[in-house]
């Protein structure tokens, strides 16, 4: 099933029938589950590995972290526009850094130290086999 969003309402393409209402706040289309037809509903979740769910309330997470992660992890520049860019009231930002960031920035990982010690010339030799270093 093919749908089609408008502001203010959920609808299918091919029968132009109307599957909910709701509307648009910050890009995110919140629908209201009383307007579903419970048939139409029906039809949609089973004809799909869709599951839809309405919960009683939403309650936003004001956790600087969370919000990071499900970004795509955007720069502190950014994280700390959060509140102007959203409609969350404060968000408490540690400053600690993200390992996903801080590795993502690395162009290598770093080598271990070996225990490896060579008793003749030339019984250990070192190649760079990721080619040359930018």
């Amino acid at each position: 099933m093919e749908t089609w969003f408008t502001p203010q309402t959920l609808q299918d393409i091919e029968s132009s029938q109307i599957l909910g209402v709701g509307k648009v706040l910050g890009g995110l289309y919140i629908l209201d589950h009383q307007s579903f037809n419970q048939n139409v509903l029906a039809s949609f979740t089973s004809s799909s590995d869709l599951i839809v769910t309405f919960p009683d309330h939403c309650d936003l997470v004001n956790n600087v972290f969370s919000w990071h992660h499900h970004l795509g992890h955007p720069s502190s520049v950014v994280t700390k526009l959060l509140p102007l860019l959203l409609p969350v009231t404060t968000l408490h930002s540690p400053d600690v850094p993200c390992d996903v960031c801080h590795f993502s920035k690395q162009c290598k990982l770093h080598f271990h130290l070996s225990t490896i010690k060579s008793t003749s010339s030339f019984q250990l030799i070192h190649m760079d086999l990721w080619g040359p270093y930018k």
